[in-house]
C-alpha cells in the first residue's frame, strides 16, 4: 500500500519534541498525498490523515491558529479542515517561518481553493469556498485575510 509504505512510517511515535523533526519528509509526502486524493474515506486516507494529524497536534514548531471567521467552510465538507491545516503546515515547513500567521492562513486557504476545484465532484457545493476562490482570482485574498487578522487581534487584546 503506497500510503503505508512511503508516507506513514511503521510504528511511529511522538513522545518528546525531538521526535517530530525526523518525520518532516513523510509529513510533506502526506500533505501532497492528501491534496492529490479525493476525500472519500478509505483505509489509506484514514492512515495518512491520522499520521498527519498526530504529527501536527504535537509539533513543537508548527503552530496553527484556526480562526472560525476564516476557516468557515468545514460544515459542508469537514475534510477541508485537514487540507487547510496541511497547506499551512507545508508553508511553515518550506519557509521555516513558524509564526507567520498571515501567510499560513493564506497558504491554507489556497490549498482549500485548489482542492475544492480539483475534487469538486466529491464535495458538497460551498459558496464560502467559492467566495475565497473569487478573492484569490481577483488577487484580493491576501488583503482580505490581513484585514480579518487585524480585527481578530484587536478583539483578542
Amino acid at each position: 500500500m503506497y500510503a503505508q509504505g512511503d508516507i506513514v512510517p511503521k510504528d511511529y511515535k511522538f513522545v518528546a519534541a525531538v521526535d517530530y523533526a525526523p518525520y518532516e519528509p513523510q509529513v510533506m509526502k502526506a500533505i501532497d498525498w492528501l491534496q492529490a486524493n479525493p476525500p472519500e474515506v478509505t483505509a489509506e486516507r484514514a492512515a495518512v490523515s491520522k499520521f498527519f494529524l498526530d504529527w501536527i497536534s504535537g509539533s513543537p514548531e508548527v503552530m496553527i491558529n484556526i480562526w472560525e471567521e476564516i476557516v468557515n467552510f468545514t460544515e459542508p465538507n469537514p475534510s477541508l479542515l485537514v487540507i487547510f491545516t496541511a497547506g499551512w503546515t507545508k508553508y511553515s515547513l518550506e519557509t521555516r517561518k513558524f509564526d507567520d500567521e498571515l501567510n499560513g492562513n493564506i497558504a491554507g486557504l489556497e490549498r482549500v481553493i485548489e482542492y475544492y476545484g480539483q475534487h469538486r465532484d466529491h464535495l458538497t457545493r460551498d459558496p464560502k469556498v467559492e467566495a475565497y476562490a473569487e478573492l484569490y482570482k481577483q488577487k484580493k485574498l491576501n488583503a482580505y485575510v490581513k484585514n480579518k487578522l487585524k480585527i481578530f487581534k484587536k478583539i483578542k487584546s
